[in-house]
């Protein structure tokens, strides 16, 4: 079935190697894990969501138009925000920086 133009997202944790020199590397990856995770619950199906290196994401998403795309990154800002990926440091919160190239 023919794509009809696609949305490439570039997400960085910010801040990463902070976590990790502060809390520790299982801390860090526990932060990967549950950054993941948020991708892949704000995804469609057919998107896909890869770790790209080090604390880099990708998301490819099909047949995206603006406005949604901008809603889906308002929706991942916001969950990366809450994210609390480990139950005994209710203090440590993340963020994330994106870029986004949109083909039609």
């Amino acid at each position: 079935e023919p794509v009809h133009g696609f949305g490439l997202v570039l997400l960085d944790i910010d801040h990463f190697k902070r976590i990790n020199e502060q809390w520790g590397h299982k801390v860090g990856d526990a932060v990967l894990v549950a950054f993941a995770g948020v991708l892949r619950s704000l995804i469609r199906r057919d998107d896909v969501a890869a770790r790209w290196g080090g604390e880099e994401f990708a998301l490819l998403l099909r047949e995206h138009e603006p406005q949604r795309l901008l809603a889906l990154l308002e929706r991942l800002l916001a969950a990366v925000r809450e994210m609390t990926p480990v139950g005994r440091l209710p203090s440590l919160r993340c963020s994330t920086s994106a870029g986004v190239v949109l083909a039609l």
